[in-house]
């Protein structure tokens, strides 16, 4: 079984994409190495501050992208599942907290209201011929 990184769920071996929330599956040797890389940096972020509170897992991970991107240490609180729930096509979410330094801690708040703007560019895949 493959073990979805973005929301948790135990998705097939045969699945490529989470049937949760879509995020791509990765290789068992990926996610091997992925933990032993995060095993092995011990990054301590001084005054912690929250960035932001995001209800979509997919979000969240696309944030943290962003993030590390632009060179910013997070961290971020597993989602408790017994606190505020959210439902959502697929499934049931809990806030995720991502926290950075609060140094940098303007542009992160920067970065996460682009994201919330972004509109979604869809590929001319979609359309339809006439």
């Amino acid at each position: 079984m493959k073990i979805c990184h973005v929301c948790g769920f135990s998705c097939e071996d045969k699945d490529e994409l989470c049937p949760i929330c879509g995020a791509e599956l990765l290789v068992n040797e990926e996610t091997e190495q992925d933990a032993v890389s995060e095993e092995e940096v011990n990054i301590t972020i001084e005054k912690p501050c929250l960035a932001a509170s995001v209800s979509d897992p997919v979000i969240a991970e696309i944030f943290c992208d962003k993030l590390k991107d632009n060179g910013i240490l997070f961290t971020y609180d597993e989602p408790d599942l017994s606190a505020s729930m959210h439902m959502g096509f697929g499934g049931f979410y809990a806030e995720i907290n991502v926290y950075v330094s609060e140094d940098d801690l303007d542009k992160a708040k920067e970065i996460f209201e682009e994201l919330e703007n972004e509109e979604p560019a869809f590929e001319d895949d979609f359309e339809e011929e006439i």
